[in-house]
């Protein structure tokens, strides 16, 4: 790859290594470790709990389908509970996070693609994280590629990487006062290294192996692994061919437990315009209701 590259105006300017980054990943992949010689069911339940509240309400649902998509609405003092979710998650603060999909819908699987999967399957992983670019990861620049979001203050807030720091170590508290430290390496580390490897396999693995039912022209698959451990987000395919719609699995064997609870929050009266694909796309789930209110086009952002 050359130093410097434009495509489609977005600059790419030549890498270097992030040592912070590099090192707090070390560091907290170490302490999940440890996990393995402090089991309990406590443990393991506020793992769970930790799991599902940031990895599937917090980037999923929120950052993902909500935030970046716009695939339905909700009201604001639960949007803003899922995005504290969020950044729980300890993924970046909501504008960055946004930036940073939305740049991989627009260029995806070019150099431009924050985490390029023809680059190989680490570099997409989690390879591009290590790596600090004027574009990908400067927050003046990718502001732009969220106007929105960062035209919230709340999530201005979000997005100052002390905050976040700061909302973690209260985590962290409260469960050393819960259950010792054995519960902040459950609750904290282990989570957020599991969640982090599911979520890049969306980037990784969902771009290299997989089957095609529409197409795209990425590399775009749907992985029933990851369709799984994801909350959904493994039909990988069905949501580059259609980006800014609620559910991401058309077909029953496509589960895809995002879309149930945005189903869910409708029946309960907390989600409302809800996007679904064009009515001549073929699918078949159980769970796509045909009474939404809007129907999306292929997204182009």
């Amino acid at each position: 790859m050359d130093k410097t590259q434009s495509v489609h105006n977005v600059r790419v300017d030549g890498t270097h290594a992030d040592y912070g980054v590099i090192v707090f990943m070390v560091a907290v992949h170490l302490l999940a470790i440890s996990a393995i010689w402090t089991f309990s069911w406590a443990n393991f339940t506020v793992f769970t709990i930790m799991y599902f509240a940031t990895g599937c309400f917090g980037i999923t649902l929120c950052y993902h389908r909500l935030l970046t998509h716009h695939s339905y609405k909700t009201p604001r003092w639960l949007e803003r509970i899922l995005a504290t979710c969020g950044v729980l998650a300890l993924q970046g603060g909501p504008i960055k996070w946004v930036a940073h999909h939305r740049l991989h819908h627009a260029h995806s699987d070019t150099p431009a693609d924050p985490h390029n999967a023809r680059e190989g399957f680490w570099y997409s992983h989690w390879g591009w994280l290590f790596l600090a670019t004027s574009d990908f990861g400067k927050a003046r620049s990718l502001q732009r590629f969220a106007r929105d979001i960062a035209a919230d203050p709340y999530y201005r807030f979000l997005n100052s990487v002390p905050v976040q720091l700061a909302l973690q170590a209260l985590l962290g508290l409260f469960f050393y006062w819960l259950g010792g430290w054995s519960m902040v390496v459950w609750g904290i580390f282990l989570r957020l290294v599991v969640v982090y490897h599911i979520t890049w396999l969306v980037n990784s693995a969902s771009h290299i192996w997989g089957y095609q039912t529409h197409k795209v022209d990425d590399l775009a698959r749907n992985n029933w692994v990851v369709g799984l451990l994801a909350f959904g987000e493994g039909w990988h395919n069905n949501h580059h061919a259609f980006g800014d719609v609620a559910p991401a699995g058309y077909r029953w064997w496509e589960f895809d437990l995002t879309f149930m609870i945005i189903r869910t929050f409708s029946l309960l009266g907390l989600a409302w315009d809800i996007k679904l694909p064009p009515r001549n796309v073929r699918y078949d789930s159980v769970i796509v209701m045909p009474t939404d209110r809007a129907l999306a086009p292929r997204a182009t952002l």
